[in-house]
């Protein structure tokens, strides 16, 4: 299932959200969600220590919002694409892969993207501008609550 939210309200296409869903240079007003059935036995951050660490470079940087930039080495299948981590308490870290853009205007809704884990066997996939790094945890939080309360018995 593949769902087109507002940010922040989480609101699909109305009447009252038509402009912006229309807006195509707003891409921070968006949030792209797919929705299936897992399968992959770990999701980005059961990924990042087996699968991504060993094509990053040794050198993060601290970023915005707590979170710690990886970029990709030049000679991996990853190059140009950056990895971003954060430490949460008590649970396992977040981690977001994103292309970004050599100049903020030329943010898509789709710079960024995590996939999660949620309920029994379901893999929830979201992207969303660059834009919105610095909200990464509302985001993250928003779109657990949500999948919580509209699709998980």
């Amino acid at each position: 299932m593949d769902l087109y939210l507002t940010w922040p309200g989480l609101e699909g296409y109305s009447k009252e959200t038509r402009s912006l869903f229309d807006d195509v240079s707003r891409p921070e007003s968006l949030i792209f969600l797919q929705i299936a059935q897992s399968t992959m036995s770990r999701d980005m951050s059961g990924r990042f220590d087996p699968v991504y660490r060993h094509i990053l470079q040794d050198t993060p940087v601290a970023a915005s919002g707590g979170l710690t930039k990886y970029e990709a080495k030049p000679d991996s299948s990853y190059a140009g694409e950056v990895f971003f981590t954060a430490e949460r308490a008590g649970r396992r870290p977040y981690v977001l892969r994103c292309v970004l853009p050599e100049l903020p205007a030329a943010s898509t809704s789709a710079d960024c993207q995590r996939d999660v884990h949620l309920g029994k066997d379901l893999t929830v996939l979201y992207r969303f501008s660059s834009r919105l790094l610095p909200q990464w945890h509302a985001i993250e939080n928003s779109i657990e609550s949500y999948i919580t309360a509209h699709l998980l018995p």
